[in-house]
């Protein structure tokens, strides 16, 4: 039993999510695993530049309103988390997607 998750709600939501990513992978034709290695960068390199935009957005928004600075840090920290996460767990997905789905197969289709 996870402690964190004691009735499996997170990882029953996590699986549908990974399905529905999968679903869409697959009907968008994505069968190459270098160029599933390409998106697993592409991922990367966004989640890098919102983190970059979310910050310096955030600083404006204190100097902007001096009163508001404990809110624009509390909603920057929340943005940027919501970012790594959202990052990660695409991450982990397509990671998951191309060693199931990619590199599973692969051997299957050579000795066709």
């Amino acid at each position: 039993m996870n402690l964190n998750d004691p009735f499996g709600r997170m990882e029953a939501r996590h699986e549908r999510d990974y399905q529905s990513l999968r679903r869409s992978l697959l009907e968008a034709g994505l069968t190459d695993p270098e160029a599933a290695l390409a998106q697993l960068n592409k991922i990367r390199k966004r989640g890098i530049i919102g983190v970059c935009i979310t910050i310096p957005l955030t600083l404006i928004g204190m100097l902007m309103a001096p009163e508001a600075r404990l809110v624009a840090v509390a909603l920057g920290a929340l943005l940027v988390l919501w970012i790594v996460n959202a990052t990660r767990r695409g991450q982990l997905f397509l990671q998951r997607y191309i060693k199931e789905e990619l590199l599973a197969n692969k051997p299957e289709d050579d000795q066709s």
